[in-house]
Order: C-alpha cells, then sequence, then structure tokens
C-alpha cells in the first residue's frame, strides 16, 4: 500500500509542477474559467490554475480510501507491498485524471489552440 500512496502522490506532484510552471511562465494575468458551446463564458485571475491540482489531490484522496476499503473486504493486509491488478486500474485512471486536468490548464491559459491539439 505504501508504493501505491507513493505512486499516487508522485501524479499529484507532477501535475502541481505542470501546473505551476503554466502559471509562471505562461498564463496571463486572466484565465478562462468556463467553456461553453465552443465559446467562453467567463473568465478569472490566473490563480484560479490551481483548481486542477487540488482536483486532483482529492481524486488521489478518494482513490487510496477505495483502495484500502477494497483490501479490507478482500482480507488483505495495508502493509503487503504488492499493487494488485484493481490498484492498478486505479492508478490508471488517477492517470487519466492528472492528464484531462493538465490539458485543461493548458486550454485555460490558451495554449492548445496555438499548439493545434484539437
Amino acid at each position: 500500500m505504501k508504493s501505491f500512496r507513493k505512486i499516487i502522490w508522485t501524479i499529484v506532484a507532477i501535475q502541481f509542477v505542470f501546473t505551476t510552471i503554466c502559471f509562471a511562465f505562461f498564463a496571463p494575468e486572466t484565465v478562462i474559467t468556463h467553456f461553453g458551446f465552443k465559446r467562453i463564458d467567463s473568465v478569472g485571475p490566473r490563480y484560479m490554475l490551481f483548481l486542477e491540482p487540488i482536483c486532483t489531490v482529492v481524486s488521489g484522496l478518494l482513490i487510496i480510501w477505495v483502495a484500502k476499503v477494497r483490501r479490507r473486504e478482500n482480507g488483505i493486509k495495508e502493509n503487503l507491498e504488492v499493487i494488485m491488478p484493481a490498484e492498478g486500474m486505479l492508478l490508471t485512471g488517477h492517470l487519466l485524471i492528472a492528464v484531462i486536468m493538465s490539458v485543461l490548464v493548458l486550454d485555460q491559459i490558451g495554449l492548445t489552440h496555438i499548439l493545434q491539439l484539437y
């Protein structure tokens, strides 16, 4: 379980560092906070970029809790240092959430249109 947590928090740290780099070097004073029908609905201050890492932290905490509950239900001790297959799926889901949040950060500062990602 310890290695599972390390991987979760490493993903969170990478997301936070990525957002901090975008905040420091690329973000304008106002960023896009909401899109609707392919148009910008609202803008806000650039510190709003840090909502994505906060969402990643919350999802990480939730995923750790789910893994703990599954281990308890299956009678597996928490100190067993093996990542179970179901936990691997949870890690994949958490990584996917972090990637989506990173693309959202790029979208909010306008880099996805410059890079023509979609």
